[in-house]
């Protein structure tokens, strides 16, 4: 398992990197070389499916891994963003590769082999099912409330409808080249024309909606507002930024990014009392709904996007009671950084214990 477990890692490391980045038809030699010492590890040419020194394009290296892995042994969620070119060209796919397969190895997968719905919205919907619930806890409500929201990409734009859905005004978003205000609310079906059909800048969005305004370069955490959910790169949200946040009443932050906040701003929002939840949390919502996806497949099934909802909201839920209890438990209560760290941590420990590992 721990040679299964580190060659996987490799794996992961690969498709974002050398062989991720080479043409479908040849994969460059340091892909290909780095992709047949995965396998290798894995013991994919055990039964002699492929000689190891052949040269391998990425949909075969993904067949391979899979078959490797065996059924349902890990999970990994590239979101559709992985090896290779061979899908049909107009595709939602089109330049990635999704593996076939019925096991729930790999997930995110298109809904016509085996992927699930709710998988786009995920992350987006997550951070505000674990927002709201934050708040809750916290005698406070998302409704009514201004949330300002960067990025423009799924997570933020699914965040952003679940916002309006709970009875938020969320009025930002952002992409990399400049930002968003509209004071009557960003309008969802007019973001995703312009960044998912269109894939233009939202330049457009501003065009498409008069009362809204573009602004160049960074400027979202300087709007008011209650509540600020970071959704777009790692340290997006700076000390300063963390500064005017708290001056302007901005009173929770949760991330919806890998590492949004960077650790002075963190620190900042918390001594000046900001409910404040890790994105390790707060932006669980995609890996849980690939949990799903992969409980669906074992068992054959395919749940409407009503009932992966249900659950995703349920998890999300459990997650926040867990990094509140353990922050309680530990003699700091309201740090959800530590209660996250500390949750998580036990969770892991425990069961390497039950299994005899340590």
């Amino acid at each position: 398992m721990k040679r299964k477990l580190t060659a996987f890692v490799l794996a992961l490391a690969m498709t974002a990197g050398a062989l991720g980045a080479a043409p479908a038809s040849a994969a460059a030699d340091t892909g290909t070389e780095l992709a047949m010492a995965v396998l290798e590890g894995l013991g994919a040419f055990e039964d002699g499916d492929m000689a190891s020194s052949e040269t391998i394009t990425r949909g075969e290296f993904a067949r391979l891994l899979a078959y490797a892995l065996g059924k349902g042994a890990e999970v990994s969620t590239y979101e559709r963003r992985t090896m290779y070119a061979d899908v049909p060209a107009g595709s939602e796919n089109a330049g990635y590769i999704n593996l076939v397969s019925s096991e729930g190895v790999l997930t995110g997968k298109g809904l016509s082999y085996g992927g699930s719905l709710a998988r786009t919205q995920a992350t987006g919907y997550g951070l505000l099912y674990l927002t709201d619930e934050m708040l809750r806890c916290n005698g406070k409500s998302l409704e009514g409330k201004t949330v300002v929201v960067s990025g423009a990409g799924n997570v933020a734009t699914y965040a952003i409808e679940k916002a309006w859905q709970l009875g938020a005004k969320p009025v930002t978003c952002s992409d990399s080249t400049g930002w968003i205000y509209d004071p009557d609310g960003i309008d969802v079906a007019t973001l995703i024309d312009v960044k998912q059909m269109r894939r233009a800048r939202l330049t457009e969005y501003a065009k498409a909606r008069p009362n809204s305004v573009y602004h160049e370069g960074k400027g979202v955490w300087t709007v008011k507002c209650d509540v600020a959910l970071p959704c777009a790169t790692q340290n997006e949200l700076l000390l300063d930024d963390a500064k005017t946040l708290v001056a302007n009443g901005c009173f929770a932050v949760a991330e919806g990014a890998n590492m949004p906040t960077s650790l002075d701003a963190t620190a900042y929002l918390q001594e000046h009392g900001v409910l404040f939840c890790p994105g390790k949390a707060s932006n669980a919502g995609g890996v849980a709904t690939s949990a799903l996806e992969m409980t669906q497949n074992s068992e054959r099934l395919s749940w409407t996007f009503e009932e992966v909802d249900a659950k995703l909201k349920t998890i999300m839920v459990n997650i926040f009671h867990n990094l509140d209890a353990a922050a309680k438990e530990y003699g700091m209560e309201g740090n959800y950084v530590a209660g996250a760290n500390i949750a998580g941590f036990l969770k892991v420990a425990d069961a390497m214990s039950a299994q005899g590992i340590v």
